[in-house]
């Protein structure tokens, strides 16, 4: 039954990748299936019912319960003479439970360190296929036989992978760092004792290197001004914490070079980053508008770009499905209860998980732990954690803490 469960999560994660990131309903309606079923197979088994994992799990569905408080109240929603409530928007809802099923179900099936790095690996594979993607629409034109088969083989204004924005793409390499650098620093740090082990020890430095070069290569080439800074920011952290100076003198003479190599056109993107900031901070304040009127149940889940065209002062040509803020945005689509629900539940998960990640010895969680702090930091900037493969990322890195946190691993 846990081998079950497993694979389940596999495929959902695989499925959501690979369908430009789950947000089509019938991609995320099939995830949805499984993930349902997964709660369903651990509710019917009474051994994966545990009493370390009661609160955590109490305050996970207290949060996906009250995101239906929004959506019933707003049930017969008007914005406007135009706009109304669509019928994307009635289902918009169910994509939660994909998440909230991977937070429960995760830790759960965890019992050994080969269960824990069985996940590990998976979330890696995933980094790797956007980097092969990546590199595909990097040499790849738009005329060629594998863009008439999946339509991202193409090339483009900066690559995106197999999402629809670069700032996605990047974040989800960026996310993905920590994660390749803490294996990395586990080889480098570890002594064989026989030269096979040592052999085997050589073969996962060299591989886990190459992932790391090919990875930042691929955030360069996306041109994501959020995900090259945060990049270079994860990679100065995670130097600094370990101790590797010369490490870090390195580090700042290859960003330089990068940059110098580039070209302009990354450097015009960052020298008008203060333009485009002032332009975000409008839609910011537009966000805050609907906030004020509809602070108590919100606008409704999935109704925000509706409302946004509504209150918006600077009428523009592009429409605009998602803020540049997941916060702001979902604050004003589900309104108060499930914004507090949602901070208790982060509050107490980091109660729970940061001291005993803190002070542990397994350098791949503190990995995880930083991969976390990254999703969050972009959810500012942009629309992570409103597109479905970033969300279940997010719900497995915090499901393999949760199960740490709560019992060490065998």
């Amino acid at each position: 039954m846990q081998n079950i469960l497993k694979y389940s999560l596999c495929i959902q994660m695989i499925i959501l990748c690979i369908g430009y990131g789950g947000n089509l309903v019938y991609i995320w309606g099939v995830v949805s299936i499984l993930a349902v079923l997964n709660l369903i197979i651990v509710a019917s088994n009474f051994k994966y019912f545990s009493a370390e994992h009661r609160y955590i799990n109490i305050l996970i569905w207290l949060f996906f319960l009250s995101l239906l408080l929004p959506f019933l109240a707003n049930e017969s929603t008007v914005v406007s003479q135009q706009f109304t409530r669509t019928p994307l928007a009635k289902i918009y809802i169910y994509q939660w439970i994909i998440p909230v099923s991977a937070m429960i179900v995760i830790p759960q099936v965890i019992d050994t360190k080969k269960d824990f790095m069985w996940f590990i690996r998976i979330l890696l594979c995933m980094i790797l296929l956007q980097v092969v993607v990546g590199v595909c629409q990097t040499f790849v034109s738009r005329k060629s036989f594998l863009y008439s088969i999946y339509p991202f083989f193409g090339s483009k204004l900066g690559i995106t992978g197999t999402y629809i924005t670069r700032n996605l793409y990047a974040n989800i390499l960026v996310a993905g760092t920590p994660l390749l650098l803490s294996l990395l620093f586990k080889h480098l740090l570890h002594k064989p004792q026989k030269f096979i082990a040592f052999t085997r020890n050589s073969f996962y430095i060299y591989f886990y290197s190459l992932c790391c070069i090919f990875v930042a290569i691929c955030v360069i080439l996306s041109k994501s001004r959020t995900g090259i800074f945060l990049y270079f920011c994860c990679i100065f952290f995670w130097l600094w914490i370990n101790e590797k100076r010369v490490l870090l003198l390195l580090l700042f003479i290859i960003t330089f070079a990068i940059l110098v190599v580039s070209g302009p056109s990354i450097l015009e993107r960052f020298s008008s980053s203060g333009d485009d900031f002032g332009y975000r901070w409008s839609h910011y304040t537009t966000g805050t508008k609907i906030i004020g009127d509809h602070w108590l149940f919100g606008c409704g889940p999935g109704n925000f770009t509706l409302f946004f065209e509504v209150y918006r002062d600077i009428p523009v040509k592009i429409q605009y499905f998602h803020l540049d803020n997941d916060y702001i945005e979902f604050i004003a689509e589900y309104g108060i209860f499930p914004s507090f629900f949602g901070l208790m539940f982060l509050v107490y998960w980091c109660y729970l998980v940061i001291p005993r990640v803190i002070h542990c010895q397994e350098i791949v969680l503190h990995g995880c732990l930083l991969s976390v702090i990254i999703f969050f930091i972009f959810a500012a900037l942009h629309f992570s954690l409103h597109v479905n493969a970033h969300r279940l990322f997010l719900a497995w890195i915090m499901g393999i803490l949760v199960r740490y946190s709560v019992k060490v691993i065998d």
